[in-house]
C-alpha cells in the first residue's frame, strides 16, 4: 500500500558558493518564523488530539493547517542541511508550487483513537531512529558543505544519502502531528496497493 506522506525532492547540480557559505545565517529568519508557526501548530495538534479521541477523524481545516507546517518545516530543513539551494517560500505554500521540495499527505477518512492515545509513547522508538539520522545527516551536511564551497556541486549519490534523513524526518513529524496513523519508516511511497483476496485457490 502507497505511503500516505509524498515527499519529493529534486537534486540541483548547481549550488550558489555564497548562499552556502553563509547558510547558517541565512536560515536564521525561517527558523524564527517556523518557530511561531510551531507554536500555532502544536495548539491545533493538541485540539485535534481531542477530537480524533472522540470522533475517530481529523477536523479538515486543522488537517490543512497541520500539512502545511509539515510542509513549510520539510522545506527549512533541506535548506538549512544543504539538501536544497533554493529558498523556501515563506508559510505553508502548496504541492504545485513548483518548489523543488514538495510534501503532501492523503487525508484519511478515519484514524485509530487507541494509536493517537499512545501516540507520545509509541513516537519512542522513531525518536531514537530519527536521532541516529540525524547524525547522519548533520556529518554528510558538513561533507556537502565544503565540497559545494569548492567545486559549486552536491554529488547525486552524496544528496541520495542525504535525503533519507529528511524524508524520514518529514514522515515522523507528520505522525507525530497525528496527520497520518502510518507509522514512519523506509517503505516505498509508490508501492502499488494489494489485489483484493477473492478466498482461497480452488482445488486442482
Amino acid at each position: 500500500m502507497a505511503y500516505p506522506v509524498h515527499f519529493d525532492i529534486q537534486h540541483q547540480e548547481r549550488y550558489s558558493r555564497l548562499t552556502t557559505f553563509f547558510r547558517i545565517f541565512l536560515v536564521i529568519p525561517q527558523q524564527i518564523v517556523l518557530w511561531f508557526y510551531s507554536i500555532a501548530a502544536i495548539v491545533v495538534v493538541f485540539i485535534a488530539w481531542f477530537a480524533i479521541l472522540f470522533t475517530g477523524r481529523y477536523p479538515s481545516g486543522m488537517f490543512g493547517f497541520v500539512t502545511g507546517f509539515v510542509r513549510y518545516a520539510s522545506r527549512v530543513n533541506c535548506y538549512m542541511f544543504l539538501v536544497t539551494d533554493r529558498w523556501p517560500p515563506i508559510g505553508a505554500g502548496a504541492p504545485d508550487d513548483g518548489y523543488p521540495v514538495q510534501v503532501s499527505v492523503d487525508e484519511p477518512e478515519r484514524l485509530s483513537r487507541l494509536t493517537t492515545f499512545f501516540r507520545l509513547i509509541m513516537l519512542i522508538p522513531a525518536y531514537v531512529i530519527a536521532y541516529v539520522l540525524t547524525l547522519l545527516l548533520e556529518l554528510t551536511s558538513i561533507v556537502a558543505w565544503f565540497i559545494i564551497v569548492i567545486t559549486g556541486r552536491l554529488p547525486v549519490g552524496l544528496f541520495e544519502v542525504m535525503e533519507l534523513p529528511v524524508r524520514y524526518h518529514t514522515r515522523l513529524a507528520a505522525y507525530a502531528a497525528l496527520i497520518t496513523d502510518a507509522y514512519p519508516w523506509f517503505q516505498e511511497e509508490t508501492l502499488p496497493d494489494p489485489a483484493p483476496w477473492t478466498g482461497p485457490p480452488a482445488p486442482v
